[in-house]
C-alpha cells in the first residue's frame, strides 16, 4: 500500500509540475505517445495541430487505443485546429498516435503523464517549444551519446542528481554529437533541457528504455511490462486479433521454382510451401491471405472468407469480409517464377468506405531481416511495423511505399509487388511479432467513382527471391517480370545541361552534355539539332502560376487562396492582373503573352485558361484551392512580393479541364512554333515533378475521371485523389504523344517518394538529393540515364562529382556558367570523369553485383558483365577503411579476369588466383571509386 501512494503522489507532483511549465511540447513529424492516467483518475487531452514554418498544408491525423488494443477515439485536426478528448480512468496506458505530415501537435494531458515511445527509431523531432525530456539510463551503462540535427539553439544534459554534465551550443543546419560518461551509481533518470529556434532532432542512445517522458516515472517497470499490443501496419492491436484458423487446404497454387500457396473451403489461405515444405505457421498461427480492415469504423483486420474454385489451371475465390459489407474477388494464376494475383473489391452497403485490404504471407524459416533498400536492412525481430515509408495525409496511417515491391529474408526468401503502371496507394511492410509480410492497399469505394463505383482492383504478385541478396534479388527478379516497364529508349548517354544555347559552351561533347533541358529559343534548338543534343522544352504546368500580392512576411495558405481566388473570380482578369506593380513578374509574364498573340486574342486566351483552372483547381479538406510554392524573389517584384501556383488536378479526363489545356493550348503550340523556325524539340522536361505529390484533391467531381482507385483522408475517411496519382494520369498521356512521334520525356525529381511515374520517365534528373536519392532513383531506372544538376559551389569540386560515381549517376551542368568553360578546373574534372560515368551507363546497372566487402561500411554495385564488368565502391562511414573485395567470377562470365584497375586513380590490383577472386584496396571516408575487372 506504501508503494502505491507513493506512487500516487509521484504522479499527482509530476502532473504539478507538468502544468506549470507553460507550453507542452511541440513535436514535429510522426510520434507515438504513452499516457498513463493518476490512479483512478478520468483524464483530459487538449490535442493541437500546429503549422510549421514554411507552411506545409499536412492536416494531424490522431488515433488513441486502450491498454487492450482497442479504439478509443480518432480524428483528423487542419493546422491551427484543437480538439478535447475525455477518457475514463484505466489500468495501463492509452497509447496516442498522431501523424501532423510535415506539421507538428502538441498534446497537453490533465490527469495523465506523457511518454515518448522510441522503441523504433530512438529519435524525437521537436519545434519551436520543449519541455525538458527525460530519459531513464539503466545501472551498468558507462557512457551515453546524444546526437542532434536540426536548426539553431543549446542544449544542456543533467544526471540524475541534478548536475549539469554537458552543455552545448547546436548548430543550425549541422549534425552534432554530445557524449558523457556514466559514473557508477548514475544510472537513473538524466534530463535534456533545450533552448529551440525551431526544428531539432534528438536521437538517444542505444540501450536506455525506450521511452522519453516529460517527467521521470516511478511507474517505467509497470509500463513496459504491461501485457504487449503487436505493432500491426503500425496500429496497437491485440495479439489474438491477429491469429488465424484456416482448415486443411483444398485447393492449391504453384510456380515453377518451388513457390505453392494452399488454400481452404473458405477460400482462406492456409499454407506456404517452399520446394514442397510447408512453412511452420506455430501454434498460433497468423493471420494469412486477404483480409480486410474497415478504417472509418477502426476494425481489426477481418480474413475474407467464401468459396475458391478451379478456374482452367487457375483459382477464383469469391468471398465477403464477414460484418463489414465488403467483397472480394481474388483471381490467383501461376507461371514459371511468381503468382499474379488479381483482386476486385466492392462495396456492400450505402454510403462511401475507407478501406484496407491486405494480403499476408508467413516469414520463412530462419532469422528475418527486413530490407528498407538495396543498402540497408536490419533483424525483423522489434516490435515495430516495418516498412520503408513516405509520408502523406491520406490512406489508414499516413504511410505509403516508396518502392513497388518488398522482400523478407530468412533461410529462405518471399517477396510481394505491383505493377508500377496502377497507381494505388500501398504498403509493403512486415509485422515481426507475428512473422508476416503483408501488402496493405488503402481504397475509397464510391459511387463517385463513375467508371468504377463503388469498386476498386488492383493487382499483386508473389514470388521467390534469393535470402543471399533480399531486396537486389527482389528487384532482379522484378524488371524479370515487368521488363516493359524499364525499356532504355534513349539510346545515347550523357548529361543533364540546364538553359541557354549550348552554342556557347564549345566543349560541350567533352563536358558529357547532351539532354538540353530548357533552350532558350529555337536557334538553340537548332544547334542542338545539328549537334547531336537533345532537347527539352521546359514545363512547370501541373500548376497555375499568379501574383498573389503584397505581403510582409509569407502569406498563410489562406491568404494565398484569397488571392488566387480574388484572380479566378475577376469579371476582368486582365485589369486585375494589370492593376499590381509593374515589376510584378505574373503581370510581366501576362505582358508578354499579350505581345506575342495581340491584346484581344490573349485576353481570351486568360479567360479560356481561367477557366479551366476553375474545372480543375484541387479542393482541400475545407473546399478550397490549394496554393503553394510561394516566392518573393526580389527580381520577381520585390521581396515583399509574393508569387504563388495553384495545384490543378490534370487528368486528361477532366472535360475542359487544366490538363487538357496543357494539351492543347500551351504544350501543341509550343512545340509548333519551334518547329516554325527550322527547329525540332525532341520532348519535354517537367520540373517540379514530385512538388504536389502527397496534396490531396477533395473535390467529388473529380473522382469521376479516375481511372486507378482513388484513396480516402487519414482520420476524416472522404475519397481523396493524391497528388501523385493525378500528375502520374496526364504524363501518361504526354509519354504517349511523346513516344508516338519517337520523342522522349524527362524530369526533374529530386527524390522518389513515388514509384508509379518512373516508368514513364527516359531520363531522371536529380537537381537535389543525389546522396539520399541516387540508390532509390537508380532501383527505379534500372539501366536508364540518372543525371543531375549543380546548384551549389561545392558541386563544381571533384568530391561531388566522385559523389555520383556509386550509382552511375551521371553530373551535368549550364550553358552559360563560366565555369564550365574550357580549361577552367571544373571542366578538367568533367573531361577526366566523363568517360568513366558514359562506361558505366552503357555498361548497365545490375541489383546483384555478386561481389562482396569484408567491411559492413562498403557497398557494391556492379554494372555489366563479362568483358565489359565494373564495381563501384563506396565508403559510407566517416574513417578512411582497407577492405577485401571478393567477386565471384564465374557468375560473372568473367573467369579469365586476373586484374581490378581503379578508373580514377589508375591504380592496378592482381586478383588472387584462389576462388572467389579477390583484391584489397583503401578508401577515403565516406569516398567511392569505380574499378574494371579485366
Amino acid at each position: 500500500m506504501r508503494n502505491a501512494i507513493a506512487v500516487m503522489i509521484a504522479l499527482a507532483l509530476l502532473t504539478t509540475l507538468a502544468s506549470a511549465q507553460g507550453q507542452p511540447t511541440h513535436f514535429r513529424k510522426h510520434h507515438t505517445l504513452l499516457i498513463h492516467g493518476l490512479p483512478g483518475e478520468a483524464i483530459t487531452l487538449h490535442i493541437t495541430a500546429i503549422r510549421a514554418s514554411l507552411g506545409y498544408p499536412d492536416a494531424l491525423a490522431w488515433r488513441l487505443f486502450a491498454p487492450s488494443g482497442e479504439s478509443a477515439g480518432q480524428g483528423r485536426l487542419e493546422p491551427g485546429q484543437s480538439e478535447t478528448v475525455e477518457l475514463p480512468p484505466v489500468e495501463g496506458a492509452y497509447t496516442f498516435d498522431a501523424d501532423p505530415g510535415m506539421n507538428a501537435f502538441s498534446v497537453q494531458a490533465e490527469g495523465a503523464v506523457i511518454a515518448v515511445d522510441i522503441g523504433a527509431t530512438r529519435t524525437v523531432n521537436v519545434i519551436n517549444v520543449a519541455r525538458p525530456l527525460y530519459f531513464l539510463v539503466p545501472e551498468g551503462m558507462t557512457g551515453i551519446k546524444l546526437k542532434f540535427q536540426g536548426e539553431a539553439g543549446t542544449m544542456e544534459l543533467h544526471a540524475p542528481d541534478g548536475t549539469a554534465v554537458a552543455a552545448q551550443e547546436l548548430p543550425e543546419y549541422q549534425s552534432a554529437e554530445v557524449s558523457a560518461p556514466v559514473a557508477a551509481g548514475q544510472g537513473g533518470w538524466w534530463r535534456l533541457d533545450l533552448t529551440l529556434a525551431e526544428d531539432q532532432s534528438i536521437t538517444f542512445p542505444a540501450g536506455i528504455m525506450p521511452l522519453v517522458a516529460e517527467a521521470p516515472l516511478p511507474q517505467i517497470e509497470q509500463l513496459m511490462n504491461a501485457p504487449a499490443l503487436v505493432d500491426f501496419d503500425l496500429r496497437r492491436t491485440a495479439r489474438g486479433r491477429l491469429i488465424g484458423s484456416p482448415g486443411p487446404a483444398i485447393r492449391s497454387i504453384a510456380t515453377d521454382d518451388g513457390l505453392g500457396l494452399g488454400f481452404d473451403a473458405a477460400g482462406r489461405l492456409s499454407s506456404v510451401a517452399l520446394d514442397g515444405k510447408p512453412i511452420p505457421l506455430g501454434d498460433e498461427p497468423p493471420l494469412l491471405g486477404l483480409l480486410v480492415r474497415d478504417v472509418a469504423a477502426d476494425s481489426p483486420p477481418v480474413p475474407a472468407e467464401g468459396a475458391i474454385r478451379d478456374v482452367e489451371g487457375s483459382l477464383l475465390a469469391s468471398m465477403t469480409a464477414p460484418g463489414l459489407d465488403i467483397g472480394v474477388q481474388a483471381f490467383y494464376a501461376g507461371s514459371e517464377d511468381h503468382i499474379s494475383v488479381n483482386v476486385d473489391v466492392r462495396n456492400l452497403r450505402d454510403g462511401d468506405r475507407a478501406v484496407t485490404v491486405y494480403f499476408a504471407l508467413p516469414f520463412a524459416q530462419g532469422s528475418p531481416t527486413w530490407h528498407d533498400s538495396i543498402i540497408d536492412s536490419y533483424p525483423a525481430t522489434l516490435n515495430a511495423t516495418c516498412g520503408a515509408f513516405d509520408s502523406i495525409s491520406a490512406g489508414a496511417n499516413s504511410r505509403h511505399s516508396s518502392l513497388p515491391f518488398g522482400c523478407i529474408s530468412a533461410d529462405d526468401a518471399l517477396a510481394l509487388a505491383i505493377p508500377m503502371d496502377y497507381p494505388i496507394l500501398h504498403r509493403i511492410a512486415a509485422c515481426p511479432p507475428m512473422r508476416q509480410l503483408y501488402l496493405a492497399v488503402d481504397v475509397a469505394l464510391t459511387e463517385a467513382t463513375v467508371k468504377s463505383p463503388n469498386r476498386a482492383r488492383f493487382h499483386f504478385t508473389i514470388y521467390r527471391c534469393d535470402p543471399r541478396w533480399g531486396l537486389r534479388s527482389a528487384a532482379e527478379r522484378y524488371y524479370r517480370m515487368f521488363p516493359r516497364l524499364f525499356e532504355k529508349r534513349m539510346a545515347e548517354d550523357g548529361g543533364w545541361v540546364c538553359w541557354g544555347d549550348v552554342a556557347n559552351t564549345p566543349n560541350h561533347e567533352q563536358l558529357g552534355f547532351l539532354y538540353h533541358w530548357g533552350p532558350s529559343g529555337p536557334a538553340a534548338v537548332a544547334f542542338d539539332d545539328a549537334n547531336g543534343l537533345y532537347s527539352f522544352l521546359y514545363n512547370d504546368s501541373a500548376r497555375f502560376f499568379a501574383d498573389l500580392g503584397q505581403f510582409a512576411e509569407r502569406p498563410t495558405p489562406e491568404q494565398a487562396a484569397a488571392a488566387m481566388r480574388a484572380l479566378l473570380d475577376a469579371d476582368d482578369p486582365r485589369a486585375q492582373i494589370l492593376s499590381v506593380r509593374d515589376s510584378a513578374t505574373g503581370r510581366q509574364r501576362y505582358q508578354g503573352i499579350e505581345a506575342r498573340m495581340g491584346r484581344e486574342a490573349a485576353e481570351q486566351y486568360l479567360r479560356d485558361i481561367i477557366a479551366a483552372v476553375e474545372r480543375s483547381a484541387a479542393i482541400d479538406g475545407n473546399g478550397n484551392i490549394q496554393v503553394g510554392y510561394l516566392v518573393n524573389r526580389a527580381d520577381w517584384g520585390g521581396t515583399d512580393w509574393w508569387t504563388g501556383r495553384a495545384f490543378c488536378n490534370i487528368d486528361p479526363d477532366i472535360p475542359d479541364g487544366y490538363g487538357q489545356f496543357l494539351f492543347e493550348r500551351i504544350l501543341g503550340p509550343e512545340m509548333e512554333r519551334y518547329r516554325s523556325a527550322g527547329a525540332e524539340p525532341d520532348g519535354f522536361g517537367l520540373d517540379n515533378f514530385f512538388s504536389n505529390a502527397h496534396t490531396l484533391d477533395f473535390s467529388r467531381e473529380h473522382l469521376a475521371a479516375c481511372d486507378f482507385p482513388p484513396t480516402f483522408a487519414t482520420g476524416d475517411f472522404r475519397p481523396v485523389i493524391t497528388g501523385d496519382a493525378i500528375v502520374y494520369e496526364w504524363t501518361a498521356e504526354l509519354k504517349q504523344r511523346l513516344q508516338a512521334e519517337g520523342k522522349w520525356l524527362m524530369a526533374n525529381t529530386c527524390r522518389q517518394p513515388f514509384c508509379f511515374s518512373q516508368h514513364l520517365l527516359d531520363m531522371n534528373g536529380l537537381e537535389w538529393n543525389l546522396e539520399r536519392a541516387g540508390a532509390a532513383t537508380r532501383v527505379l531506372a534500372y539501366h536508364k540515364q540518372v543525371v543531375s544538376l549543380p546548384v551549389q559551389d561545392p558541386h563544381y569540386e571533384e568530391p561531388f562529382i566522385r559523389a555520383h560515381l556509386p550509382m552511375g549517376v551521371i553530373p551535368g551542368g549550364y550553358a552559360a556558367d563560366n565555369r564550365f568553360a574550357p580549361d577552367t578546373e571544373t571542366a578538367r574534372i568533367y573531361e577526366r570523369y566523363m568517360p568513366i560515368f558514359l562506361q558505366m551507363s552503357a555498361a548497365g546497372w545490375e541489383p546483384i553485383p555478386w561481389a562482396w566487402a569484408d567491411s559492413a561500411n562498403v557497398s557494391i554495385e556492379r554494372f555489366g558483365s563479362g568483358d565489359t564488368l565494373l564495381l563501384s565502391l563506396h565508403n559510407h562511414s566517416s574513417d578512411a577503411v582497407r577492405t577485401r573485395v571478393s567477386i565471384d567470377l564465374a557468375r560473372l562470365n568473367a573467369t579469365s579476369a586476373r586484374e581490378a584497375v581503379d578508373l580514377t586513380s589508375g591504380a592496378t590490383y592482381t586478383l588472387s588466383a584462389a576462388a572467389p577472386a579477390s583484391f584489397e584496396v583503401e578508401l577515403a571516408a565516406g569516398d567511392a571509386t569505380v574499378v574494371q575487372v579485366k
